[in-house]
């Protein structure tokens, strides 16, 4: 078998090698290695080394060919990008590129090397371009171990479980290795879920209001929807669609503005090292599951990508590559753009920013940037709900040592039953009036087995209390609430209950037969239109929880809440989430000080409406009640503003002298 140098190779055009290049021969790398490889992915390969032949200084591996990335996977549609990566890390490395100035060629270059492979491709590949067709679904979905999976799917386990084994046999079993849906699904270029909906079973879908229905859909589309239920249940998807597309998503497109208005305070990255010493502690883990094996909270590693750390053993900053799994279960001492001690107060340095600083265009405003890109991903969802619906997930009731002594659950674990000793020991129960204010009218029900329980009756927390001890318990699982059993409901009726100085249920509890559960969980799906309102809750603020927020622990643990809250649904990198965050702080709510505080400043959580206003009153020009804030008298006595980006429309002279630019 022939031999050539990774040298020899790169002295020829694409185009040459297209003509020489035997089938099979062995590539020798600047590094001494020598790895065996085909004419064909070579080929590919060559369209973009045109990076390199353009900066030939690199040292070339077999990281920078794509048999490195399609060793244990077959090529699909990243993988040109994971070459296109190692070339331009190692090209900026090599040639220290380190702003974004300095790589406005390469940068350039990768447009259009990107663009020539895509045209070779097309005329050269041309012939073997294929399609899919209704006879490749109705292969895999009377494959009989497909047929034999939708069949025995008849509970909650067995249908969660059904998507990751129906794609196990399309991407495994040699009986469909030529089917082209299957191809497609390997190569990464449909959608699992929805190939799963097409040729398994539909599953478990939810109303307008994210609630799931009781029994899943067990049809899927190729076989169609045979039953009233079904089609009823399908029926709901569209309707969920038209609904997201007007108030939510005006609700997430308003939420977006108004991040970006706070986040716009920070403007800037300066490519250098502030050589801050200030840490956040950070818990790096790994995939949480629940006892039925679905995953019910990512690893938090992919979100680090990029972020500097301390590293224990060598004392040194490193870079999180996203691949560090040592680290799981480990506290590590992050860098964080609100620890920068840069002195430009609207800006951060590169480090404290992290690796992700290097995709910001010089005068870009960072903060702008890192509001619209969260902002543009939640609408996007809200806006494709009917299109990345998926088989829903049924979550279930968690019983902690806390929660343990009192209540227990079944094999099912979506109810809450009550412990005799409870009984036993005279407890009342205590439920918040706003957790059921229909309920005089559920008790007038004849036969409540027949009533919708769960939308009158929405539990977050109870109490358990005697003449010894009062408890209060969370029930809420995610954005699931509780709902009275119907048995518990029949109970109410004929014990009645009393509602106490505080206004709310109180009910007597000592003749409760502990063999029935009192509180289900609601089957609901957590939705990303709730994800948006989660998130303004963390971020915005009430007025009335101003000094609740206004100190510098309840910014750290903010920051924390909302990273690990968008975690459980999305990839965000977190040094966009630290950006937002930093928006939304202030020196001192209490005093009007909305500037972004420095390391040596007083910290804290401002009010969204407060801030903008108080911040800058331009900012209040792009939001709301802007003739009421002109004409309010106290808009006008904060001495603590900063310059605003926005300032330049309201004083445009002054602005620009300031920034040298008169």
């Amino acid at each position: 078998m022939e031999t050539f140098t990774v040298r020899s190779i790169l002295s020829h055009s694409t185009e040459e090698l297209w003509e020489t290049l035997p089938k099979r021969f062995t590539i020798q790398y600047d590094d001494g290695v020598s790895a065996e490889t085909t004419k064909n992915s070579t080929l590919f390969t060559s369209l973009y080394w045109d990076l390199i032949r353009f900066y030939p200084n690199i040292n070339v591996g077999l990281k920078h060919h794509l048999d490195h990335h399609i060793r244990n996977t077959p090529y699909n549609s990243g993988s040109h990008r994971a070459i296109l990566d190692e070339i331009y890390v190692s090209i900026v490395k090599e040639y220290r590129l380190s702003s974004p100035t300095l790589r406005d060629t390469l940068d350039r270059m990768v447009f259009e090397v990107n663009n020539n492979a895509y045209n070779v491709l097309s005329e050269k590949l041309a012939r073997y371009m294929t399609s899919v067709d209704i006879l490749d679904f109705i292969e895999i979905a009377d494959h009989p171990p497909i047929v034999e999976l939708v069949n025995k799917a008849s509970d909650e386990k067995a249908v969660n479980d059904l998507s990751n084994q129906t794609l196990k046999i399309i991407k495994t079993d040699p009986a469909l290795a030529h089917n082209r849906l299957a191809i497609a699904v390997k190569n990464k270029i449909v959608k699992d879920e929805q190939v799963v909906q097409c040729v398994a079973m539909r599953g478990f879908t939810t109303d307008v209001d994210s609630s799931l229905f009781k029994y899943p859909v067990t049809h899927g589309y190729v076989r169609g929807l045979k039953t009233i239920y079904e089609s009823l249940v399908e029926s709901r998807l569209g309707a969920k669609s038209l609904l997201f597309s007007e108030t939510p998503l005006q609700a997430s497109e308003y939420l977006s503005r108004s991040i970006q208005l706070l986040a716009m305070a920070l403007e800037r990255v300066h490519y250098t090292d502030c050589g801050s010493t200030n840490y956040m502690e950070y818990l790096v883990q790994g995939d949480q599951f629940d006892d039925y094996g679905n995953l019910v909270a990512k690893s938090n590693l992919p979100i680090l990508v990029g972020k500097y750390y301390l590293d224990r053993d060598t004392s040194k900053m490193k870079v999180m590559q996203g691949d560090e799994k040592h680290l799981i279960g480990q506290w590590i001492k992050l860098r964080t753009v609100k620890n920068c001690i840069h002195p430009d107060r609207h800006g951060v340095c590169s480090v404290c920013f992290g690796e992700l600083s290097q995709n910001i265009q010089p005068g870009a405003n960072v903060g702008h940037l890192c509001g619209s890109t969260l902002g543009q991903i939640i609408a996007q969802l809200i806006l494709s709900t009917k299109h990345l619906d998926k088989t829903k997930i049924v979550r279930h009731v968690k019983i902690d040592s806390h929660l343990a002594y009192y209540f227990r659950t079944d094999t099912k674990m979506d109810k809450y039953y009550l412990r005799k000793d409870v009984m036993l020991n005279e407890y009342y129960l205590e439920i918040p009036y706003s957790a059921a204010p229909d309920l005089n009218d559920i008790i007038d029900v004849e036969n409540v087995t027949f009533s919708d329980i769960a939308r009158n009756t929405k539990i977050e927390t109870v109490a358990l209390y005697n003449a010894k001890e009062y408890k209060e318990f969370g029930i809420k699982v995610d954005n699931m609430t509780g709902i009275f059993s119907h048995e518990f409901i029949d109970y109410v009726k004929e014990k009645k209950w009393t509602i106490n100085l505080k206004g709310n249920y109180v009910i007597d509890i000592s003749e409760w037969n502990s063999n029935y559960p009192f509180i289900i969980l609601a089957k609901k799906e957590f939705s990303n239109y709730e994800l948006s309102l989660e998130m303004k809750d963390i971020i915005a603020g009430k007025a009335e929880g101003r000094r609740k927020r206004n100190n510098a622990a309840m910014a750290n643990e903010a920051l924390k809440s909302l990273i690990n809250l968008i975690n459980s649904r999305l990839d965000v990198n977190m040094a966009i989430l630290e950006v937002i965050m930093y928006g939304a702080m202030v020196i001192d709510s209490e005093t009007f000080d909305c500037r972004l505080p420095r390391v040596d400043d007083r910290q804290g959580l401002g009010v969204l409406v407060e801030t903008l206003t108080n911040r800058s009153m331009s900012g209040i020009f792009a939001y709301q009640g802007l003739a009421k804030n002109i004409i309010t008298p106290k808009s006008y006595f904060p001495l603590h503003r900063d310059n605003y980006i926005m300032d330049v429309y309201v004083e445009p002279e002054k602005m620009l002298k300031s920034r040298g630019l008169l």
